[in-house]
């Protein structure tokens, strides 16, 4: 199950991070093993955002587009590097 205004929620308030912020916020999130729907939204919505701003996230993506939550990232210039 998963709730359109979760996601929404989710959505509102990363978009009003800095691209900084945006990656403390991830960094926040790795090592963190508890799994469910509400994680799974704040996850996708995590990669939207780094999406929309355009932020390379290669690093961090597996092989179903998802994000990777076992290694923190730096920011550098428009990219994610892997620590």
């Amino acid at each position: 199950m998963n709730n359109p205004t979760i996601r929404q929620q989710f959505k509102d308030q990363l978009s009003v991070h800095t691209n900084e912020e945006l990656v403390d916020r991830f960094n926040g999130g790795v090592g963190i093993s508890a799994w469910n729907w509400a994680r799974a939204a704040w996850v996708s919505e995590m990669g939207n955002a780094f999406d929309v701003r355009g932020i390379d996230r290669s690093a961090i993506t597996n092989e179903t587009g998802g994000l990777n939550l076992n290694k923190q990232v730096d920011l550098v210039g428009n990219t994610l590097v892997v620590r």
